[in-house]
């Protein structure tokens, strides 16, 4: 049901991003062929403008789809995202500490590295913040990657947004994942305090 979820929120950002401003720059190159000599300039740097928005919706998405190269190690994985999250607009994120070597499955630790991403990228969309911090650490029995923004977070005299469907592949899949592993996701927020996302592993994982 989660995949099935993600495969519905990706194909509505296909259409609702990328293919409705193709659509508008095909329409603007129509008028474009029989516009006057003095129109053509302005249609164009529409169509320019168009053809930038489409690109970085396609970067943005790619970026959502793919997962760095593991082959480095998850740390080295982390510290890529990080990287490019920053080549985005909007809060400026920072790595902390560092994660053991792990004998998990790659397969186990793309799916660590696709919940920390759609964590961070949830920063980036709706918690209007100006910085983050993504902090790994560990201990004898788990792994805990830690993801804190200074944004608007969530009101205290509210209850914290449920992990379920109605919230959207986003936290819905990644707690499903998270608990396929053994794992928890939690958050903690206040008005105008910001939001911790807080994933726990234990260090030896049987997928469910």
């Amino acid at each position: 049901m989660a995949e099935s979820r993600e495969r519905d929120r990706i194909a509505r950002e296909l259409h609702d991003g990328i293919g409705q401003v193709l659509v508008v720059a095909r329409f603007r190159l129509g008028e474009l062929r029989e516009a006057s000599a003095e129109k053509r300039d302005a249609l164009m740097t529409e169509i320019d403008e168009l053809l930038r928005d489409a690109s970085r919706a396609t970067r943005s998405t790619t970026f959502e789809l793919g997962t760095p190269a593991l082959r480095l190690g998850l740390h080295e994985a982390m510290l890529s995202m990080v990287e490019r999250l920053n080549k985005f607009p909007g809060a400026r994120f920072a790595l902390d500490g560092n994660l053991p070597d792990l004998l998990w499955p790659d397969e186990v630790q793309a799916v660590l590295l696709r919940v920390t991403r759609e964590l961070c990228v949830n920063v980036q969309r709706h918690a209007h913040a100006r910085h983050a911090v993504l902090r790994l650490s560990s201990n004898a029995t788990h792994i805990c990657v830690l993801v804190s923004d200074d944004g608007v977070g969530i009101d205290p005299m509210q209850p914290l947004p449920r992990l379920s469907a109605h919230g959207g592949f986003g936290l819905h899949s990644a707690q499903a994942q998270v608990r396929a592993l053994g794992g928890t996701l939690l958050l903690e927020s206040g008005r105008g305090a910001g939001c911790t996302a807080t994933v726990t592993l234990p260090l030896v994982v049987e997928p469910r």
